[in-house]
């Protein structure tokens, strides 16, 4: 067997690191939050948290190094062209974070309406008006995807499969309604007859990925595995700077995307006061 040279092609397997023990997440130390928005205001109420790469809170000249952060504590309602300064993007990644509990269940049903509406509410086509839109779905709502990007007017171009796998290395079969559960589809859209110009590196990266399920460490739904960014980088190379990323992982940074994070506000103590994620805790007057 003919084992290529390093570094290991994904399609040949995945290299192992030495165990290192377990460090404390840090959070990033070139970033400048700001906490911003009211609950009377447009926003509804959102909290926005904006992080720039710079250390002094300023964008970089070279747009495909700098990478902000924003949160918020209902996407759906998130300030869009405030915070984002009417920015425009190439492509844009729609995480599984839209997709509520009970989702496919309720789709089934012939609650269509209900299941769709956080997708439904994002201003995608304002985003992304001539690129390529990617949103990750479960097998029970891809017909509700594709209709909802069609009415906004993008075309379905193809797919990447994420398939569960145990720690054992097996593939995954978790419990569905009608079958078990075993993968995770990233639905690719573009913006029909529009962005011609823009440069497409098709087929350089596998499209079907293989990795175990993880917790993300915010609590919020499954870490999706680092190839998907790299894939989609290598398929846009020139879209570096322009990148979009809804339900990202709190407090994730990758040059060239901009990150938006949905916080759930923690659970209060009993007998505690809740603090709304848009005020700042204070002392009592």
């Amino acid at each position: 067997l003919r084992v290529p040279p390093p570094p290991l092609p994904l399609s040949w397997g995945r290299t192992v690191r030495p165990y290192q023990p377990p460090q404390p997440l840090q959070p990033p130390t070139d970033a400048m939050l700001t906490r911003g928005g009211a609950g009377g205001t447009a926003a509804g109420g959102a909290a926005v948290a904006a992080a720039a790469a710079g250390p002094d809170g300023n964008n970089s000249s070279d747009s495909s190094t700098v990478s902000r952060g924003f949160e918020t504590a209902d996407l759906a309602s998130f300030p869009y062209e405030r915070a984002l300064v009417g920015k425009s993007y190439v492509a844009v990644l729609v995480n599984a974070g839209w997709q509520a509990e009970g989702a496919v269940e309720a789709y089934d049903r012939g609650d269509e309406a209900a299941v769709m509406a956080r997708l439904r509410q994002l201003p995608i086509p304002r985003l992304c008006p001539r690129g390529f839109v990617f949103v990750w779905a479960v097998k029970g709502l891809i017909q509700g995807v594709c209709r909802t990007l069609a009415s906004w007017g993008y075309v379905y171009v193809e797919n990447l499969t994420w398939v569960y796998l145990t720690p054992g290395n097996g593939v995954a079969a978790l419990a569905g309604r009608h079958f078990r559960t075993s993968h995770a589809t990233l639905l690719m859209f573009r913006k029909e007859g529009e962005g011609r110009d823009i440069e497409l590196r098709h087929q350089r990266n596998p499209d079907v990925v293989f990795d175990c399920i993880r917790t993300r460490a915010d609590g919020c739904g499954r870490e999706v595995p680092a190839e998907v960014l790299t894939s989609l980088e290598t398929l846009l190379p020139g879209g570096r700077g322009a990148f979009l990323e809804l339900w990202a992982m709190r407090g994730v940074r990758r040059p060239g995307w901009d990150h938006v994070s949905e916080v759930r506000p923690a659970a209060a103590p009993a007998g505690a006061v809740p603090v709304p994620l848009h005020a700042a805790a204070g002392p009592s007057p």
